[in-house]
């Protein structure tokens, strides 16, 4: 089985988090959506792992079977509820966002929240005065607990879909916040894409903007004590479009507002998949391409899950194919600057030994030589399942199976 994560063709469109903004946003049929109901699933280290239909949390010791999360008061009878990002600042202390289908047809945001251990979900989520009827939380960030920032869309009463942000402070998720968009952009939509904060109210948002056909383009903004900034451009290399994967703060990092890396799956004009590291310096965006492993194929990389000790050196989760068109998973380690060989992550041993499909989802690491990474691989009984690896990344173990359930997941936090 294919990631589902890469095969969404060229078109923004098409892209999978795109797709999905085209349902909320009623530019689709609702009725191309499943019922979900997120799960909380544990691990020792405090790694959190969202799924559309499950989530990954930390308890004391093992992986633990999962807990169902509560849906929303207003939420549908039959509804679909779906997580996209999580951020855990300390252990039994997380926050997760997304959107739910509410009664009356609405979509709105939703937010949950981890306070030692016990999970429950915000009531109301504030939303903007001309909000219509749909908006999604899409990035949460959180710098300690109950001090968070969480960036989404919505669509406005003249049905162009804007960009916002709310804060918790102190437990308190306050009024909503209009972000600036770019002059004389004539997008219809601006959806955030990844989200760093390098302390509270002090954060930096990727974000794409353009039309229902086409990507007009990428930005960053900055928020200074609480206050957003004018965005800026961020260049992508000539003849590429965007095909950002839906994850969670492990895949962009800022040591201050104006020093940031992460990292971009780019869709060339043949509609193939390939890696670029982007990096923020002195005011702009610069990209330069992962080197692929040999006998491995440079258009086909897709990559999912950065972790830096500082700005030129970083580890990056890949999954690259082979001329045959399996994919497996890599990690690629950025030293000073310079990009090294990927090496290869050894599969668990229930792994199919034929049109196998393998990816890194996220990192979590305490230094470049100490990383721990959850994946996604398809087994010998062609379900999808997760795995677990740290250290040299010479063995890993099977953590989940969906033998009995579907899942797709969307980012790990810690």
């Amino acid at each position: 089985m294919v990631d589902s994560r890469f095969i969404s063709g060229t078109k923004l469109s098409k892209h999978p988090r795109y797709q999905n903004i085209l349902n909320v946003f009623s530019l689709s049929m609702l009725s191309l959506f499943l019922v979900l109901v997120p799960l909380i699933f544990s691990q020792s280290q405090n790694l959190k792992l969202g799924t559309n239909n499950s989530h990954l949390s930390g308890v004391s010791s093992g992986w633990s079977s999962g807990t169902p999360l509560k849906s929303p008061s207003d939420a549908q009878l039959i509804s679909w509820n779906v997580i996209d990002s999580t951020s855990c600042p300390s252990a039994g202390n997380c926050v997760s966002v997304g959107y739910y289908s509410a009664t009356g047809g609405n979509i709105n945001p939703s937010i949950y929240v981890e306070s030692n251990f016990t999970w429950s979900s915000v009531a109301t989520v504030p939303v903007p005065a001309n909000f219509s009827s749909a908006g999604s939380l899409f990035e949460v960030n959180c710098s300690a607990t109950n001090y968070c920032s969480a960036v989404g869309s919505y669509e406005d009463s003249a049905q162009k879909v804007d960009l916002f942000s709310i804060t918790d402070s102190n437990g308190i998720w306050g009024s909503p916040t209009e972000l600036s968009t770019p002059s004389g952009s004539n997008g219809v939509y601006f959806i955030p894409i990844l989200l760093s904060c390098i302390s509270f109210q002090n954060c930096e948002v990727l974000f794409e903007g353009g039309s229902v056909s086409s990507q007009v383009g990428v930005y960053s903004e900055a928020e200074v004590s609480g206050v957003w900034q004018t965005p800026i451009s961020v260049s992508i290399p000539s003849g590429f479009t965007l095909n950002v994967v839906p994850g969670s703060q492990n895949d962009f990092y800022c040591f201050t507002l104006s020093q940031c890396e992460t990292i971009l799956t780019l869709s060339n004009s043949q509609g193939a998949y390939e890696a670029f590291a982007l990096t923020l310096t002195g005011g702009s965006w610069t990209d330069v391409q992962l080197p692929t492993p040999s006998s491995f194929l440079s258009t086909g990389v897709s990559v999912d899950g950065i972790y830096c000790a500082s700005i030129g050196n970083c580890n990056v989760g890949e999954q690259v194919e082979n001329s045959s068109s399996n994919a497996y998973p890599f990690v690629a380690t950025e030293s000073s600057g310079t990009w090294q060989t990927p090496v290869q992550v050894s599969l668990p041993s229930n792994a199919g030994a034929q049109g196998q499909s393998a990816g890194i989802i996220g990192f979590y690491c305490s230094s470049l030589s100490q990383c721990e990474i959850i994946g996604e691989y398809e087994d010998s009984n062609f379900n999808s399942d997760l795995f677990e690896s740290s250290g040299s990344f010479t063995s890993s173990s099977n953590i989940y199976s969906s033998a009995n359930s579907s899942f797709s997941p969307v980012g790990i936090g810690g």
